[in-house]
């Protein structure tokens, strides 16, 4: 190449950086322009994101958060159980949240590691009990799984917010770089209603990934007398914060929803079928929960989802319609956060 050569190709890469930077968002602007690119029927081009783009996205926003957060997770763990109440037309719910190699990379302010949510009695005996059936009443330590918990634990501190507990740890736990682990199970006696009434037509929960969490696992297992439940549709919110519409359920309008090619999947009968391997990791978590509430997972019908990095402070909402029979009583929609 002459010297003649070499400056026009300077200039032309010069020029090519000043269009780069005339564009929204830059360099990052010009990726998403590239990304998937097509003309569909119409001629029009579109943006249609590949599953290993989106998941690159979001990596590079996990990378973000921790630098920015100095902390970060292994995989956050969640189980939802449904299964037929004592009283007419209701249904009990069980939990199980783990959070699952928490991290710090260095020293920080204290943090909320999980919590005990939802109410703790109602006119004659509790309704939110440990997954075995003891009282939790106001040591919300006694909800966790011990045999899946690791770190500091001992030094796990409660705060009580009205009706729910907030378990959190001091600026110098976990220690540097030392992975803790908190699972935590919780039972409440007919939470939810089955059948619609005038005061609901869904149920949902919301989670909300507020740490740079690696692997996100949410199985949802339905006992087979509540199959006119259906399966559990999945709606990822802008809005992490705002509350579930018991009889409207997730927006029509699908304002403030993420899309993402993020679904369940029906994983049949119990646990006899296998998954990914990075989720099968966390299955005798589950597999406990169930021997712990006395349930034969063989009765429920098994749905997961699995996301590689999801993102922070985004809520991912699960929801339920529930049958068009005739109520019997009233309920609550759940919010888990």
């Amino acid at each position: 190449m002459t010297d003649a050569d070499a400056r026009r190709a300077k200039l032309c890469i010069a020029a090519l950086e000043s269009q780069i930077r005339s564009l929204p968002g830059g360099r990052a602007g010009l990726a998403t322009v590239l990304v998937g690119a097509t003309p569909n029927r119409s001629g029009d081009r579109t943006i249609a994101s590949s599953v290993s783009r989106e998941r690159a996205a979001r990596r590079a926003a996990f990378n973000s958060h921790c630098y920015l957060q100095g902390i970060w997770v292994e995989a956050a763990v969640h189980g939802w159980f449904l299964h037929p109440g004592t009283a007419p037309g209701r249904a009990h719910q069980a939990m199980m949240n783990a959070t699952v190699g928490l991290r710090r990379l260095r020293t920080g302010p204290p943090i909320t590691v999980g919590g005990v949510y939802g109410s703790p009695l109602n006119e004659t005996a509790p309704t939110r009990i440990c997954l075995d059936g003891r009282p939790i009443g106001d040591d919300p330590t006694s909800a966790l799984l011990r045999e899946f918990c690791d770190g500091p634990v001992d030094r796990l501190r409660a705060e009580k917010n009205d009706r729910a507990y907030i378990l959190w740890m001091d600026s110098s736990d976990p220690p540097l770089d030392t992975p803790a682990t908190i699972a935590l199970g919780m039972k409440y006696l007919d939470f939810i209603e089955t059948h619609k009434s005038d005061r609901f037509h869904f149920a949902a929960t919301t989670y909300t990934i507020r740490r740079p969490t690696r692997l996100l696992v949410i199985e949802v297992l339905v006992h087979a007398d509540l199959v006119g439940l259906g399966g559990p549709s999945l709606h990822i919110t802008l809005l992490p914060q705002s509350l579930p519409d018991p009889i409207g359920g997730p927006p029509r309008n699908r304002r403030e929803i993420l899309d993402t090619n993020a679904a369940f999947v029906p994983m049949g009968r119990g646990f006899s079928r296998p998954g990914t391997p990075h989720s099968d990791t966390y299955l005798p978590m589950l597999q406990h929960a169930m021997r712990e509430l006395g349930w034969d997972p063989r009765d429920f019908e098994r749905h997961r989802l699995e996301i590689e990095y999801p993102l922070a402070f985004v809520g991912t909402q699960v929801w339920f319609e529930l049958q068009e029979s005739p109520p019997s009583a009233g309920g609550t929609t759940s919010r888990i956060s």
